[in-house]
């Protein structure tokens, strides 16, 4: 599922930062420009959270600490599911039109595995 889902990802990713802009909506309330990357930064950021990444300064031997947005690439199905249903039900809250490709991955999973996620 996740390549499939990965494109659907970017695909609504697009459309929403898109529907934002048509609406003369060019940045977000903290100033940031609203564009299809920030958009990308902030929607993984709602819906995926964040992580503590360790890294070593490999001189001084110094320990840094950072939260870092997750990334997608190594989601597992489940995780792409839920990620995409969050932002396939925050989208529509706001009246968002999103493409919804009948047989794609994400709508098979989801046929499939609604009742048992839900549970």
């Amino acid at each position: 599922m996740s390549e499939p889902a990965r494109k659907l990802f970017h695909k609504w990713v697009n459309e929403i930062s898109d529907y934002f802009l048509a609406g003369g909506k060019t940045e977000f309330s903290t100033g940031t420009p609203l564009n299809r990357e920030t958009m990308k930064r902030n929607v993984k950021r709602t819906f995926l959270g964040t992580e503590l990444l360790e890294s070593i300064h490999l001189i001084t031997g110094e320990v840094n600490y950072t939260e870092e947005i997750r990334e997608t690439r190594n989601l597992k199905a489940k995780e792409w599911y839920e990620l995409l249903n969050q932002v396939e039900t925050w989208a529509e809250s706001l009246h968002i039109p999103i493409t919804k490709p009948d047989l794609s991955s994400y709508e098979k999973y989801k046929e499939v595995n609604e009742g048992v996620i839900n549970d």
